[in-house]
């Protein structure tokens, strides 16, 4: 396996569930707690260091936010798993309370959906009940590229194309981190690297698809769809030997997914 597993990889859908809830509830305590009380304490005893004090846990609060929802994303970044992913975020979906917190977790059991084999009705489903809540822009810009998606799988060229430029203008209009800036611009190279296949520019796709491998901070997940995306193009073109070698890494890495189920049959055949 050429796999780098999540730190959730052995454990079940319960009990992941069961661990990330609880990192957040101690999270929100310890540190969420901390900067209130050292706030209160600020207040009270006019001192600059409870301020900083105060500072310094809503850091760590906001730091250990993000690194515990990276680490649960990994289920399905990094190992692949999507029927585990879903599962989990049916439970977390049924924990939280707030409706703008449910909206969230069935967005993504609507994206681990998507990647079911047979899960795609599902996924549109989840999405047509997330699609009137108001959302911030950047589940908004989640959302939409999760329609897109929804939209190609069904050839439905009319709604991909209205999506499509919704979504690009969203994006086209944030002002965002470095980061962020660079994760929707691979995004924008993964779409056109498709599109370029299903017009019949062959060369343009591979070339964009050999960028996309070489990129230090792609996930498993999107190398699976890279490496089906080039075993699709090697048929297309008949070289059926790289094609093979292509078939075999979805297989070996590709999880619960239909893209491991796909290049499976397709091996055996």
């Amino acid at each position: 396996m050429n796999n780098k597993h999540s730190i959730y990889y052995k454990y079940s859908a319960k009990k992941c569930a069961r661990l990330h809830y609880g990192l957040v509830i101690l999270n929100c305590l310890v540190f969420g707690g901390g900067a209130v009380v050292a706030a209160w304490l600020g207040v009270f005893r006019e001192s600059w260091i409870y301020w900083i004090l105060c500072l310094f846990c809503v850091l760590i609060y906001f730091i250990l936010s993000r690194v515990l929802g990276d680490a649960l994303g990994g289920v399905l970044y990094m190992d692949c798993d999507a029927v585990k992913m879903k599962d989990i975020c049916y439970m977390m979906e049924n924990k939280v309370k707030a409706e703008q917190a449910k909206i969230i977790w069935r967005m993504l059991r609507a994206q681990a959906s998507s990647f079911i084999p047979g899960g795609e009705q599902e996924s549109f489903e989840l999405l047509q009940i997330c699609k009137t809540y108001k959302k911030s822009a950047g589940y908004e810009i989640f959302y939409l590229s999760l329609c897109l998606r929804h939209y190609a799988q069904t050839q439905d060229w009319e709604n991909y194309q209205e999506i499509k430029g919704k979504l690009y203008n969203l994006i086209m209009a944030q002002k965002s981190s470095s980061k962020k800036r660079q994760a929707y611009e691979r995004y924008m190279k993964e779409n056109e690297a498709w599109e370029k296949y299903r017009t019949g520019e062959f060369e343009e796709s591979r070339n964009l698809c050999q960028e996309l491998l070489d990129e230090k901070k792609s996930n498993m997940l999107n190398k699976v769809l890279i490496h089906k995306q080039l075993s699709e193009l090697d048929m297309k073109e008949g070289k059926q030997e790289s094609a093979k070698q292509h078939l075999i890494f979805v297989a070996q890495n590709g999880g619960t997914t239909y893209m491991a189920e796909e290049a499976k049959l397709q091996l055996s055949e």
